[in-house]
């Protein structure tokens, strides 16, 4: 499904959008530093965007006891670069090869599909760091 507010209001707006249900739905506080200027975007990208950051905030909520997130979306010439870093408890000895939960999965993969990688780091009671990196130009092989 598409959500029609990224057509409507943008992907900076529809981010806050998501924040504002995170934070009324919990005490999570969430801090985002986007410069809606340097982005335009296909809606393929858009969307991948929006829902690695829907996923990981809903992640958060449920998993995390974080009471901070921030989000850094940036675009430069080498490509869009997205962090989400929780303050919260981590992930229980977390494995980036072997940590195939359905939500992790569906993020890396959205990440794939644009030519892009997602890894998460996490360290038990000093939160979880995601980092997505999409390129300007996919090589070719």
């Amino acid at each position: 499904l598409h959500p029609a507010m990224l057509d409507d209001l943008g992907l900076k707006a529809t981010i806050e959008w998501q924040i504002l249900e995170l934070s009324r739905r919990s005490k999570i506080k969430c801090d985002l530093v986007m410069n809606e200027d340097e982005f335009e975007l296909d809606s393929i990208k858009e969307k991948a965007l929006f829902r690695i950051v829907q996923e990981s905030l809903t992640n958060i909520m449920r998993h995390a006891k974080a009471d901070k997130v921030s989000i850094v979306l940036e675009n430069n010439k080498e490509g869009i670069i997205l962090c989400i870093k929780d303050n919260g408890v981590g992930i229980k000895a977390y494995d980036e090869k072997n940590h195939t939960t359905f939500g992790i999965f569906s993020m890396k993969e959205r990440a794939f599909s644009l030519g892009g990688k997602l890894s998460i780091s996490s360290k038990l009671n000093k939160g979880t760091e995601i980092n997505l990196f999409i390129p300007t130009q996919l090589e070719h092989i």
